[in-house]
């Protein structure tokens, strides 16, 4: 324990598949988060696991269906879920509640970028890693009054 935080990840299995969290973000309650794991999921062959990804080549209702079994343990519906193309670029994306489910569906993904940015509550952001590590970045302003 360092300050009084836990250190590292917990790992949830009580829900409908396995999920990860880091305690120091969920003791502040303000933002949530989670990080899914391939235990669990529909997808079949050589996707069987919980697939998240459309560009992997596995059946988009295999795919719909694991984004729903994640997202459903978190009260959130999976069309809402917004993310973009990821590429090996310098590009930042901001998404506003404008682009709420850019992305949810197969082929809706309309950014190209390597980075989410929102401001808005309640706004889920996803992003997919298979080779490269991703990183989580969370800041707490105060706006000017």
């Amino acid at each position: 324990m360092a300050n009084g935080q836990e250190k590292g990840f917990k790992l949830f299995t009580g829900g409908t598949v396995p999920y990860l969290q880091a305690p120091v973000l969920n003791n502040n309650g303000l933002i949530g988060h989670a990080f899914s794991t391939r235990k669990g999921g529909c997808s079949k062959g050589p996707f069987a696991s919980l697939n998240t990804g459309y560009h992997t080549g596995d059946k988009y209702d295999y795919v719909l269906e694991n984004r729903a079994l994640f997202m459903d343990q978190f009260a959130y519906d999976y069309r809402a879920l917004t993310s973009s193309v990821q590429v090996h670029g310098t590009t930042i994306g901001i998404f506003s509640e404008a682009e709420r489910g850019e992305g949810a569906l197969p082929e809706t993904a309309r950014r190209q970028c390597d980075a989410l940015v929102t401001t808005e509550p309640n706004l889920p952001l996803a992003a997919y890693s298979a080779d490269c590590q991703l990183i989580f970045l969370a800041a707490m302003c105060e706006r000017p009054v």
